[in-house]
This record gives structure tokens, sequence and C-alpha cells, in this order.
């Protein structure tokens, strides 16, 4: 293993762990019903930076860097955005929703990180 791929995968079990925090400190684990839940919400807040970091490696050169940032980018702000509703504002019925529409944003800027990422790789083979 390269050390790229080794601090990919630290970053990403890092991400997956915080997120398996979050869901832990948001929901009731003591309740037999909220596993089935608790695992879901935790694979789908987890999957678009694991994903994205995994994918990472097929990228290369000056797009590598720009994708990195990226997900930096996309995996601290998602996860700020979430810690805040869910922690730091005032309580409130709807901000259970963050969980579910913040990865859906996420994987959006995935998408266009890596669709930009192939459009710079394939000028700089042009060139």
């Amino acid at each position: 293993m390269t050390g790229f791929s080794v601090s990919r995968s630290v970053a990403a079990a890092v991400y997956a762990l915080a997120a398996v925090v979050l869901i832990f400190r948001a929901g009731e684990p003591g309740d037999s019903a909220w596993w089935p839940s608790g695992i879901l919400f935790g694979l789908w807040i987890a999957s678009p930076v694991v994903t994205a970091l995994w994918l990472a490696k097929f990228v290369n050169g000056i797009a590598r860097k720009l994708d990195l940032a990226m997900i930096a980018a996309i995996a601290g702000f998602g996860f700020y955005l979430q810690w805040r509703v869910m922690f730091i504002g005032p309580p409130d019925a709807q901000n259970a929703l963050i969980l579910l529409f913040v990865p859906l944003y996420q994987w959006m800027a995935v998408a266009v990180t890596f669709v930009l990422a192939w459009l710079v790789g394939l000028n700089l083979r042009e060139s």
C-alpha cells in the first residue's frame, strides 16, 4: 500500500467513525427498534465521503489534488452542518431531516467534483 492509499483509508475510517458517533449521539441505541434505522442512517451519512475517497484512487496528477481538496471540503462542511443542527442549535422536530438531506447534497457535490476532476485530467492529457 502506498502512503496515499493508507491516508485515504484512514480518512475514510475516521469519517465513518464520526458518522457512527453522530448517529449514536442523536439516537436512542438503548431501544432495540432503533438499530435497523440507526445502521441505515449511519451508512447513508458515511457513504458519500467514503465512496469519494475510494474513487479518488482512479484520479491522477493535479486532478487528484483538486479532487481530494473538494472531498475534504464536502466532508468537513457536511459534518459541521449535521453536528451544528443536531447538537448546537435549538431542538426542533425537523432537525433529524439534516441526516437525510446533507448526504444527498454531498452525493451531488461528489458527482460534480469527479466530473470536474475528469475534465481537468482530460484537458491536461490533451495539452
